[in-house]
């Protein structure tokens, strides 16, 4: 991929990731959240289409992002930036501003060391700090599963909503739980 960009391409990438760099040292974490909010991102994927005139930078195929403990994998991901109205503050001529939005699409899962959490799609809300997981959402810590269609997570206030899940017999989706108990002494 690093490859076939053209002279012209190659500083717009690396503008987006100065971009992404220095969204992360505003907002803490970012843009993946319970990462180690100093550790480097890096993405790979099997394409990237940087789109300035629509301020969007969308990388597909085999989409992984990482950060210190943190994966991110889903098969498309759109990184929305905003443009900027003035020069960049560190004096350098960055024409792009900072992420706004992050979408991903298709076999998301979110891991960190200690959970996992799965969706059809997902959207990262920068300027709210909020997490948005749709579509047969998974979450798993150890033997602990949560299974809903719907995950809104609040960064600023750790507070997590599951709704919808499972259709019942009534045709209304519910929330599913599974707690197990720590066993003791290898029970």
């Amino acid at each position: 991929m690093w490859f076939c960009f053209g002279r012209r391409l190659l500083p717009l990438v690396m503008i987006l990731v100065a971009a992404a760099a220095s969204a992360q040292e505003k907002k803490g974490g970012l843009p993946f959240p319970g990462g180690d909010s100093k550790a480097p991102v890096e993405i790979t994927s099997d394409t990237l289409d940087v789109q300035q005139e629509s301020s969007q930078a969308i990388f597909r195929g085999n989409v992984l992002a990482a950060q210190g403990n943190t994966r991110l994998r889903a098969d498309e991901m759109v990184v929305h930036y905003r443009q900027k109205q003035s020069a960049a503050p560190s004096g350098g001529d960055n024409p792009l501003g900072a992420i706004s939005r992050i979408d991903v699409r298709g076999k998301v899962t979110l891991a960190t060391a200690t959970e996992n959490a799965s969706a059809d799609r997902g959207a990262y809300m920068v300027d709210q700090q909020k997490i948005l997981l749709e579509g047969n959402v998974v979450l798993t810590k150890g033997k602990n599963v949560i299974r809903g269609n719907q995950l809104t997570y609040d960064l600023t206030t750790s507070r997590s909503v599951i709704s919808g899940g499972v259709a019942a017999s009534n045709g209304k989706g519910r929330v599913r739980a599974l707690f197990e108990p720590e066993q003791k002494g290898g029970q």
